[in-house]
């Protein structure tokens, strides 16, 4: 999947796979947007009109003048500003209008100020102008139409402009390394990748909480709610299990199963209780046995809510022991209840195959999205060393975008080949 071409649907995946990374980078651009407009407020500005009268003088040195550093030195002492006249000189514009008519334009953070730098900065001009010091001579000039009602972007359009500016750059950039994390991740979702792993097909899978305390673990022990479809799966699991269980009959034992997770798939410890729960919700006599495997970085809660149900009494028809057995014990199955439930957890990196594997029935425990292809390989092959067999496999909270069934090609094929092999037989053992 990490090597599908990106389309809508591929991004939609995406997205919805790192949406707190996007979600992130979003609302840190709206941020930044926001910031910024409020940092740099938008500019107001207005104009002041000025009249040189007849005989008409040379209109662009005229312009130049207005907008020289004399004047507007003038002006800022007028103003009392502190502003540098190298900042003034950026806001201050002189256009000519007709022959004889300046514009002298100001720009400010505020209607107020813009007006009157501009109507200073046309008073400074006509004293300029009209005194003994003027490069051109004494000019007559007044003030035709003075600076009022500067305009300009509100301070609220800036703010919607520059925070879904940064909305739409925070989305773009979280996209893009939601994309390339999405292409270096090699862990597997969807149920034909998990399948093809290891050559087993996926029996099942279902929603599943994993509680964070030992309280939690307690409330799952006692209330085991699933809604009609989860229950139907849970069910199909149980009796599919059972049926592959050697020791159902004839050992004086009820039957037994084991449901083995992967260390780093935190949310796959949860199966095995989970089906144990159920089956006692069922009425069935059932003991989930607690592996030895399931340290305190896995499970060490599930161990502690066992241990303290199993001190509150014994076990009832409608109840679930729960059972903490040595590292040495090689039988893990209890005979005085009708189903054994074994959970299990595995290190690939150091593994420790627990010494009842060969007895039951095994069924492997996968969350979507936690473990990688070769994870998954390395614990079928310990399973395999230690004379065990994978029966099939659960996958914990599947990934929504996953249509796929599970069987992966890799167990689809043989089947039909098996089947095709079955009805050939049968018909020349007929022709015989």
């Amino acid at each position: 999947m990490n090597h599908q071409p990106l389309n809508l649907r591929r991004s939609a995946q995406i997205v919805r796979r790192y949406k707190v990374l996007v979600g992130t980078a979003v609302l840190l651009g709206a941020l930044g947007g926001i910031g910024y407009s409020v940092t740099s407020p938008p500019m107001l500005t207005t104009q002041a009109l000025v009249i040189i009268p007849a005989p008409k003088p040379n209109i662009a040195t005229q312009e130049t003048i207005a907008g020289s550093t004399p004047v507007l030195s003038l002006a800022l002492a007028k103003l009392g500003s502190p502003m540098s006249i190298e900042t003034f000189l950026t806001r201050v514009s002189v256009s000519e209008v007709t022959p004889n008519v300046l514009s002298i334009s100001t720009q400010d953070k505020s209607a107020s100020l813009a007006e009157e730098e501009a109507n200073d900065v046309a008073a400074s001009y006509i004293s300029y102008i009209g005194g003994a010091n003027s490069p051109v001579g004494t000019v007559a000039a007044r003030v035709f139409v003075p600076a009022t009602n500067a305009t300009g972007t509100s301070a609220q359009s800036q703010l919607l402009l520059y925070g879904g500016g940064g909305v739409l750059v925070g989305a773009l950039i979280g996209f893009l390394v939601a994309v390339r994390r999405s292409r270096a991740d090699r862990r597997l979702r969807a149920r034909d990748e998990i399948a093809n792993a290891v050559g087993v097909p996926v029996i099942a899978s279902l929603p599943v909480d994993c509680p964070i305390d030992a309280a939690g673990w307690g409330r799952l022990f006692d209330n085991h709610e699933a809604g009609s479809v989860n229950s139907w799966r849970l069910r199909a699991v149980l009796d599919r299990l059972r049926m592959a269980d050697p020791a159902t009959e004839g050992s004086g034992g009820g039957s037994a199963i084991m449901v083995l997770s992967i260390s780093a798939d935190r949310k796959a410890v949860a199966i095995g209780p989970r089906l144990a729960a159920f089956a006692a919700s069922l009425g069935t006599r059932t003991a989930l046995v607690i592996g030895p495997q399931l340290g305190e970085d896995s499970a060490g809660d599930l161990r502690a809510a066992g241990v303290a149900r199993r001190a509150s009494g014994p076990l009832r028809p409608d109840q679930l022991l729960v059972v903490t057995p040595n590292e040495a014990d090689t039988d893990w199955r209890q005979r005085h209840a009708a189903l054994t439930v074994v959970a299990a957890v595995l290190d690939v990196s150091a593994p420790l195959v627990p010494a009842a594997l060969r007895a039951v029935p095994l069924v492997l425990g996968v969350s979507a999205g936690a473990v990688t292809a070769e994870q998954l390989a390395r614990t079928a092959s310990a399973v395999t060393e230690a004379g065990g067999r994978i029966a099939g496999i659960v996958v914990a909270d599947p990934d929504p975008d996953d249509s796929t069934s599970g069987r992966g090609q890799d167990q689809a094929r043989p089947r039909q080949r098996d089947a095709a092999t079955r009805v050939n037989g049968a018909a020349m053992e007929t022709r015989r």
